[in-house]
């Protein structure tokens, strides 16, 4: 997160920011160093292990590195920002696609799982193994919608595991994820 990219118009600046943090991503990758004045606000300043499997989207920028999936998401950084998270709101209210910055929300969801006992946040982790490898829904859910069923499901089971994935069986059973 950063005060470094626009409030806005992220449809129009996010795609370039995207592709030139791939191509320098992509460069440390390959043993040289980025070139850090391209990067603002930059740490990067070395090589960067073994990144592959690069692929963009319209908000993110995935790859695998040191046998880690990432998923980098540039966003503008409202918690230090002077309206913070009311003034994001009320932009997602006025915008027609709001998934554009809905980003921009992603420290208050690493908190809100993170606050998980542990037994959930492992269901969690299974999960997403399951639905990353095993399950063929097209489009894949996203990562975080699962994480909500489960907390969802571990919230109507008291944090039993088993039935943790039993309810969530049933929570997507009764409303099918498509």
């Amino acid at each position: 997160m950063s005060l470094d990219v626009p409030k806005i118009d992220n449809a129009r600046w996010l795609p370039e920011k995207l592709e030139k943090l791939k191509q320098e991503l992509a460069r440390g990758s390959s043993g040289q160093p980025p070139h850090v004045s391209n990067m603002s606000n930059s740490v990067l300043g070395e090589a960067i292990p073994g990144c592959s499997n690069w692929k963009q989207t319209r908000f993110a920028l995935q790859f695998n590195c040191g046998g880690y999936d990432v998923d980098l998401l540039p966003t503008y950084d409202w918690s230090i920002s002077p309206g913070g998270y009311k003034e994001l709101y009320k932009l997602c209210l006025q915008e027609t696609n709001p998934e554009w910055y809905t980003r921009g929300t992603a420290k208050l969801q690493v908190a809100f799982v993170s606050e998980q006992p542990n037994e959930v946040r492992d269901v969690i982790r299974i999960v997403k193994h399951w639905v990353k490898k095993k399950v063929c829904w097209s489009p894949k859910p996203s990562s975080y919608l699962i994480t909500l069923l489960v907390i969802k499901a571990a919230e109507n089971r008291r944090y039993d595991q088993v039935g943790i994935l039993s309810e969530f069986c049933n929570l997507v059973h009764k409303n099918p994820l498509k």
